[in-house]
Parts: C-alpha cells; sequence; structure tokens
C-alpha cells in the first residue's frame, strides 16, 4: 500500500519543565538547555496567554486545511488525530500545579472529562467529517482513561469519529513513539490508507505511516 510521503510542520521548542510535585518526578522537557525556572515557566505562560501559541496553532492549521483540500481521498482513506493538547486543552489544569505534575491529580483531571476544546481543532476536524472521511483517535491514555475520554471528546464537540484507540495493559511502559508507530501500522495493515496524522509531539508522528503528518504547537511537556 503507498502512502503520501510525511510533511512535517516545526514549531520554535521553549525550554519545558515540569516541577516535581508530591514525589514525583523532574521533567527535564524539549532542550538540554538550563534556564532559570521561573523565567522557563514565565515564558511558556507568556507563549499561551499573549497570542503566541492560538497565531502558531492558526498557521498550522491553516496549511493543513489546504493540504486537506488537495487530497485524493476514496473509502479507504482515514485520518488519525491524538487527544492531549491536539483536541483537547489542558494548559488551564497544568498551570494550576503551577507547570508541576501531580499524578492523582492529572488522573483525576481525566476521569472529570472536563477538558475544553482546541476551538480551531475542533472547527478543522467537523470540516474533515463533512467530507465523509474517517477519523480515529489515537492516544497515550490507558484502557482505564477510555470511558471518559469518549465522554470528554463528545462533549468537547467531536462528533462521528470511527474509534478512539487507547493502551492495554500491556503497552503502558511502551514508548509513546512506538505504542503510537505499532498502532498506525494495524491500521494500515488493515487496509485502510492515513492520509493525514495530527499530534502535538514528534512521538505522536515517529515512523512514518502518517499521511501528511502535522505537528500543533506544545510547549508543555514532550514524551519520547
Amino acid at each position: 500500500m503507498t502512502l503520501r510521503p510525511a510533511i512535517r510542520r516545526y514549531v520554535q521548542v521553549f525550554l519545558i519543565v515540569i516541577v516535581p510535585i508530591n514525589g514525583a518526578w523532574l521533567f527535564e522537557g524539549c532542550s538540554t538547555k538550563v534556564v532559570n525556572l521561573t523565567d522557563a515557566k514565565q515564558a511558556v505562560n507568556n507563549y499561551y496567554t499573549e497570542g503566541a501559541y492560538e497565531k502558531e496553532l492558526h498557521a498550522v492549521l491553516n496549511d493543513a486545511r489546504k493540504d486537506f483540500e488537495n487530497l485524493k481521498l476514496d473509502k479507504t482513506s482515514v485520518i488519525i488525530f491524538d487527544v492531549d493538547e491536539t483536541t483537547l486543552n489542558n494548559f488551564e489544569q497544568i498551570k494550576k500545579y503551577d507547570f508541576g505534575f501531580d499524578m492523582k491529580a492529572w488522573e483525576d483531571w481525566i476521569q472529570s472529562a472536563a477538558a475544553p476544546p482546541i476551538v480551531q481543532m475542533r472547527d478543522l476536524y467537523l470540516e474533515i467529517k463533512s467530507k465523509g472521511v474517517r477519523t480515529i483517535f489515537l492516544t497515550g491514555r490507558s484502557q482505564r482513561h477510555y470511558a471518559a475520554t469518549t465522554k470528554n471528546l463528545r462533549d468537547a464537540g467531536y462528533f462521528g469519529y470511527d474509534t478512539l484507540i487507547v493502551r492495554s495493559p500491556e503497552e503502558e511502559k511502551v514508548p509513546a513513539s512506538l505504542y503510537k508507530l505499532k498502532k498506525r501500522q494495524e491500521i494500515t495493515n488493515a487496509g485502510y490508507t492515513i492520509v493525514m496524522n495530527f499530534g502535538d509531539l514528534e512521538s505522536d508522528l515517529y515512523g512514518g505511516y502518517s499521511g501528511i503528518a502535522v505537528k500543533l504547537p506544545n510547549m508543555l511537556y514532550c514524551f519520547p
């Protein structure tokens, strides 16, 4: 099966720092450059609250919209969407903990199914669905999050998708890049052609089987 070549969309990367809370770990993020922690957190906050994020997102999704309009689609065509920071927005929850990470708080947040949509992404998603294209959500969330994620996507306005793929218990410790690559390979082997893949991290797009790979901005965290 012939897949369209991947087109990567890159954005400027700040230093991302996750502060240990209640015994959780320090996450070094996407840069090895050492900066003042307060300055790093302020830079991330400013990026999201002063318009830079919206501007970057608008540019990326406008390019994606043009790419979508030029696709040759058929009944096997499918488009992949990540969940966190691609279709659902967790910024306010992460900011609430001063850009730190508390496992229980994060679990409670996911189970609350309260994350708002990334509105520009939802608008593009609905445009894609209006063309009758199959859509799949592929997330690094776990099986225990399936029901809450389904509700959250529905409440956020993501209707009509074909399936939601989450990690099985056996896949919990598999690196995100390898887990998602394997799932895209399985989708392809089932006879579908992945024509686009939307994600906010390089691990969402790694390894091919993505068609046109669209990288959304995320300055909050990264996973291998």
